[in-house]
C-alpha cells in the first residue's frame, strides 16, 4: 500500500497520510506549512519554526486548489500541530472530492 494513502487510525473521521505543502493563516501572517494527514475533522501540520515562536494561534489553513478553512489549534509538540476545523459543513463541502479519492485509492490498493 502506498504509504502517503495509508490509513493511519480510527477517530471521528477517517484520517488519511498525505505529503502536502499548504498554509498556516495567524493573525500576525501566513507561512508556508506540510500537511502530514488530513481527515474530514482536521489535520496534522508541521511548520517550519516550533509552534510558540509564532507567539500566535492559527486561524485558517489554506490547502492550495483545495480550501481556505477555519480551524483551531488542538495540540502542539514543537513543530507539529493538530487542527479541528472550526465549521464542519463547509470542511465536508470543501474536502468531500478529495476525501473520496483518499477513500478510493486506499481501497484499490488493498485489493
Amino acid at each position: 500500500m502506498d504509504d502517503a494513502l495509508r490509513v493511519i487510525d480510527q477517530r471521528r473521521f477517517v484520517r488519511y497520510d498525505v505529503n502536502w505543502v499548504g498554509q498556516a493563516v495567524f493573525p500576525t501572517g501566513t507561512t508556508t506549512i506540510r500537511v502530514l494527514d488530513l481527515s474530514l475533522g482536521g489535520a496534522r501540520i508541521a511548520l517550519p519554526l516550533p509552534f510558540a515562536s509564532y507567539q500566535a494561534e492559527i486561524r485558517q489553513l489554506r490547502l492550495p486548489d483545495i480550501a481556505l478553512l477555519a480551524c483551531s489549534r488542538r495540540w502542539s509538540t514543537d513543530r507539529l500541530v493538530g487542527v479541528q476545523f472550526d465549521q464542519p459543513e463547509q470542511a465536508y463541502a470543501s474536502l468531500r472530492t478529495i476525501i473520496a479519492q483518499l477513500e478510493d485509492r486506499v481501497r484499490s490498493s488493498a485489493g
